[in-house]
């Protein structure tokens, strides 16, 4: 929507560093794709809900999604939905994170795809815990 790019996420991210207390953040419909690690790593701590719909994210951007959420404790929702680039990997990545993360209520990551795997993510979160529903594939 604003037309940040890669390079503009990555300045995001060096800016974000310094604000501790963002609790949104909404950067969807920019193609921000190779930046989103970038702009995850300035991120705090006190992030409730991240929205990066349709941005041109992929596996690598999920994946750094789901290692990030290991920090993000007070983080509730995760919107990826819309990112076609997203594939199994990404998604198991998320999928997994969210075994770790009981503060995330709902990820979704629709239009995202799962090459199938969903029946097999779903058992994953359920035996571990986890509702499914808090999921979007």
């Amino acid at each position: 929507e604003n037309e940040i790019s890669a390079a503009g996420a990555t300045a995001l991210g060096a800016g974000l560093a310094r604000c501790m207390k963002l609790r949104e953040l909404g950067v969807s419909r920019n193609p921000i794709g190779k930046g989103f690690a970038k702009l995850l790593a300035g991120v705090g701590e006190a992030l409730v809900v991240l929205d990066a719909s349709e941005a041109d994210i992929d596996d690598a951007g999920a994946a750094a999604a789901g290692a990030a959420l290991r920090r993000l404790t007070a983080l509730r929702s995760l919107r990826l939905f819309g990112n076609v680039g997203i594939g199994p990997m990404g998604v198991e990545a998320v999928a997994r994170a969210l075994l770790g993360n009981p503060s995330v209520k709902l990820a979704d990551l629709k239009g995202a795809d799962d090459g199938g795997e969903w029946p097999r993510l779903k058992r994953v979160l359920q035996d571990g815990g986890v509702s499914a529903e808090r999921m979007r594939v």
